[in-house]
């Protein structure tokens, strides 16, 4: 093959950064200016003082959609974030989402789930736990979460 040692060699590095000259290092002179005429952020009277330019980036304004579609491209928040895309936790692998551990169950569901995994308890136990549980999530109704009942099983072996 061709030797890729000289003083001529592109790296990776060089690639990314090439070679700019000065003038190419320098910032922009429209630099943080809006260059489109009748769209500057500027504030003109005093009711605008106060004023925020701009979209936000998460958007609190929009009523949230309780079946997303694909081609709905607005951010509600509830996006994951980049380390969770990056490296995503078990029961994610195994297609369980945050929302499955935040969804409000029923007492004899709650009960079912903890069974299967392990987790059996008596019934006053069970029950005041639940309690606890609910009162966390500050539901209305004979209902909690997951993730609520499992920092209750958390504080109950803690203390044992």
């Amino acid at each position: 093959g061709i030797s890729t040692i000289g003083n001529d060699a592109w790296n990776a590095a060089k690639c990314i950064h090439g070679e700019p000259t000065e003038k190419e290092i320098q910032p922009d002179n429209d630099l943080g200016r809006c260059t489109k005429y009748g769209c500057r952020n500027e504030v003109r009277t005093d009711a605008d003082v106060n004023r925020v330019f701009g979209t936000p980036t998460i958007r609190l304004d929009i009523p949230y959609k309780q079946k997303k579609s694909m081609a709905d491209h607005q951010n509600y928040g509830d996006e994951p974030d980049a380390v969770d895309l990056l490296f995503p936790n078990t029961f994610t692998e195994l297609g369980v989402s945050n929302y499955d551990f935040a969804a409000l169950r029923s007492r004899d569901e709650i009960k079912a789930l903890f069974s299967r995994i392990g987790y059996s308890y008596k019934v006053g136990k069970f029950n005041a736990m639940f309690n606890r549980a609910k009162q966390i999530d500050g539901a209305d109704g004979d209902v909690c979460s997951v993730k609520s009942f499992m920092k209750i099983v958390e504080e109950m072996n803690d203390m044992e």
